[in-house]
């Protein structure tokens, strides 16, 4: 009998926590439609690129271009949700033929490792002719961020997969973002 309690509460929290993460994504996708910037710029891609975005903060940013993904840096944004997070928009082109999912990979905030959630997994993948606005959230509670403008520089790595996770189209080099 006791072991029955055990499981139903571990189901419990498993599915509290589903909930929570679905939550948050659905906050991501709320506050990305507020960004409808379309400007581009190119950086280069060497072992790592780094982006400025010293003028404006809008301003959409060319992280990774190929013949078959365009990756472009839009915005950092607060929901003002009453959450300690903060969300980052990239817009991704797919002008591959397959449908392709977006994760980031070895992710820091001013040099301190944290982890982002979101991407494109809500709406399986991006198709193929076709763009996407991928918001990943994150926390700050302890990383001793008050503000966005606490935020000076966001580093991390770009993966692009197909929809089941089993074919790997794209890493990215670590991509340095200065703000």
């Amino acid at each position: 009998m006791g072991e029955k309690k055990k499981s139903k509460k571990k189901g419990c929290l498993a599915s509290f926590c589903v909930i929570v993460v679905l939550f948050i994504v659905l906050i991501a996708v709320a506050a990305q439609s507020d960004n409808n910037d379309t400007s581009s710029e190119s950086s280069s891609e060497d072992e790592s690129s780094t982006v400025n975005s010293e003028e404006s903060k809008d301003d959409e940013r060319v992280l990774y271009e190929d013949d078959n993904f365009k990756i472009s840096y839009i915005d950092i944004t607060d929901p003002n949700s009453g959450l300690t997070m903060y969300i980052m928009n990239l817009k991704l082109e797919n002008k591959s033929e397959n449908s392709v999912l977006i994760s980031l990979e070895e992710t820091y905030i001013n040099d301190t490792q944290v982890q982002f959630l979101g991407g494109n997994l809500s709406f399986d993948g991006t198709l193929p002719d076709k763009k996407s606005i991928c918001s990943f959230s994150f926390g700050y509670d302890k990383l001793g961020i008050k503000s966005i403008e606490d935020i000076k520089n966001i580093e991390f790595k770009i993966k692009l997969t197909d929809t089941d996770f089993s074919e790997v189209y794209l890493e990215t080099d670590t991509i340095k973002i200065a703000l």
